[in-house]
């Protein structure tokens, strides 16, 4: 059975993390007994991020049985699963193949690679490369798209932001399908 924390693992989220922030913002109004949500956004956000994963959760242990079934319920099952539980913690890795980097540097350190997600483009992350340029003594940042799904890599241009990027993305993938 998929725990909730492994589903929200998937979608990059720490919920040790995410309770620690809703316990800081609780302890910020004085410990009340009941923090309304709308006096503090994260509270709203966690509790449907809670209510969302529980949902998949039930939603997932329903497809177990059929998981390894040789029909189309195996293959409907199959396809819940896979699509429910993309793993984000890959767009690195993805980023660095597309980019011929190795896992180290020369001198043994790892590439310089982060990542956040993007609100409105569930499937994208935005992976940041830095690079420092001792020669000119600075810190060259590159952002890229990564598809959490296909690994697809798009290079931000520097005349667009990461949300014009992702929105022309978008805009690409809805007329391929």
């Amino acid at each position: 059975m998929t725990s909730l924390d492994t589903i929200l693992g998937t979608a990059g989220i720490d919920p040790t993390d995410l309770g620690a922030t809703v316990d800081e913002h609780r302890l910020m109004s004085m410990n009340k007994d009941l923090v309304l949500a709308d006096h503090f956004p994260v509270e709203d956000l966690a509790a449907g991020v809670e209510q969302l994963g529980d949902r998949l959760h039930r939603i997932l242990k329903l497809t177990e049985g059929f998981l390894g079934r040789d029909d189309d319920a195996g293959e409907l099952a199959r396809a819940i699963t896979s699509a429910a539980l993309t793993d984000v913690a890959g767009v690195k890795d993805s980023l660095r193949r597309y980019l011929g980097l190795a896992a180290t540097n020369a001198d043994g350190s790892a590439p310089l690679f982060s990542d956040v997600p993007l609100y409105g483009y569930p499937d994208l992350r935005c992976v940041t490369h830095g690079i420092l340029d001792h020669q000119r003594r600075t810190f060259v940042r590159n952002n890229y798209l990564v598809s959490v799904s296909t690994g697809t890599v798009t290079r931000v241009p520097d005349t667009m932001n990461v949300f014009e990027t992702a929105a022309l993305i978008g805009n690409q993938e809805t007329h391929r399908g």
